[in-house]
């Protein structure tokens, strides 16, 4: 896999074409190994979907988060707080 900088100088001077690696690289890992970074449409839809592989358990943004509240639980666990927030 992958290991980008996204705050590297070169990543933050062109962004665009920061971007456009992103989505050539599919799933990528931060350079630190703290968090994946994934790019366009297809790839995102399929880490979403991917709960085996990316799991919210940890977190789901770059912030420190509590583990198995809400919205950083993966199905099944998830299904009940999102039936309280659709009541």
């Amino acid at each position: 896999m992958q290991k980008v900088d996204p705050n590297a100088p070169e990543a933050l001077a062109d962004r665009p074409a920061f971007h456009s690696q992103l989505r050539n690289y599919g799933v990528s890992l931060s350079a630190d190994g703290g968090f994946y970074l994934a790019a366009g449409f297809d790839i995102v839809k399929e880490v979403l979907e991917d709960h085996a592989h990316f799991s919210k358990e940890w977190g789901s943004q770059l912030a420190p988060m509590e583990r198995g509240v809400a919205l950083n639980q993966d199905p099944p666990d998830f299904h009940a707080f999102r039936r309280l927030y659709n009541a």
